[in-house]
């Protein structure tokens, strides 16, 4: 037998599976899901088609909150900042989208800190490690200073396509 759990959007739920299979009730779709294991092992953060996000509790099936301000496009990109050793990235869960910005959002109140942008391009993937982040667009690769929220470095015409996936190193994330 297969455990469920129900997911809300802001206009329908879901369900989803221990196998992540996700069966739409009413409504948009869930279109990403992230989890930082070891610090909130029992939390997901949802990106639906309607650019919503929606926090879940995967032992009590509750929803925890939905993002507000949230991203006016698709949501291509959701990743949990997982730094426990830095009180503000330990709660910060990052997005990139097609609107052209990468949100850096507080967990605990669902809110936007930082909307960064570049170039006027839409983003496809995001990764950080402690100092940086990382957002792949059009055939770009862009690197923004988290102390300054600021461009560090940008790889313009670095690949041919879009940047669909960037990751810094487990082990040596420098």
């Amino acid at each position: 037998m297969e455990a469920s759990v129900p997911f809300y959007a802001k206009h329908s739920n879901f369900r989803l599976t221990s196998a992540l299979r996700t069966t739409p009730t009413a409504g948009d779709f869930p279109l990403l899901l992230d989890h930082c294991a070891p610090l909130f092992p029992s939390e997901v953060t949802v990106a639906n088609s309607d650019f919503s996000l929606v926090q879940c509790d995967l032992t009590t099936s509750k929803v925890l909150g939905t993002f507000q301000q949230g991203h006016t496009d698709k949501v291509n990109a959701l990743r949990y900042a997982g730094v426990s050793d830095n009180e503000h990235l330990a709660h910060a869960v990052i997005t990139a989208s097609s609107d052209k910005t990468v949100k850096l959002w507080d967990r605990r109140t669902g809110t936007p800190v930082a909307d960064l942008k570049h170039q006027n391009q839409p983003f496809y993937s995001v990764d950080t490690n402690k100092q940086l982040i990382c957002a792949g667009g059009h055939s770009e690769v862009v690197f923004w200073d988290l102390r300054k929220l600021k461009v560090a470095l940008d790889y313009r015409d670095s690949h041919t396509d879009d940047v669909t996936a960037v990751r810094f190193h487990p082990r040596d994330p420098q």
